[in-house]
């Protein structure tokens, strides 16, 4: 994302200033793998309370994953709709002004 497309800046300077802020304090994929690696040494645990929450760990890991994918997602279709908007109207995608 924050990528310039042709002669368009797809998210402009503000909204890109914000989109960084969310992603810099976002889970990232290694983090989450890390939680996966816990969850897996816990789940050998012979306690059946450290075992119970692995399983809850994974179910939160898994939950995580489909969030970042279903936001990865609606991003790219945020951004292909204004373009196509902007084509329609030949205005800025993200500011609505005219080019």
């Amino acid at each position: 994302m924050g990528r310039d497309c042709g002669k368009f800046d797809l998210l402009g300077p503000e909204l890109r200033t914000k989109l960084q802020a969310v992603e810099n304090v976002a889970v990232n994929d290694e983090q989450i793998e890390e939680l996966r690696r816990w969850a897996t040494f816990l789940s050998a645990d012979e306690r059946r309370e450290v075992r119970a929450a692995a399983k809850a760990i994974l179910l939160l890991v898994d939950d995580l994953a489909a969030a970042k994918s279903q936001l990865a997602e609606e991003r790219l279709m945020l951004v292909a709709e204004k373009i196509a908007l902007s084509r329609q109207g030949a205005q800025h995608p993200f500011t609505g002004r005219a080019s």
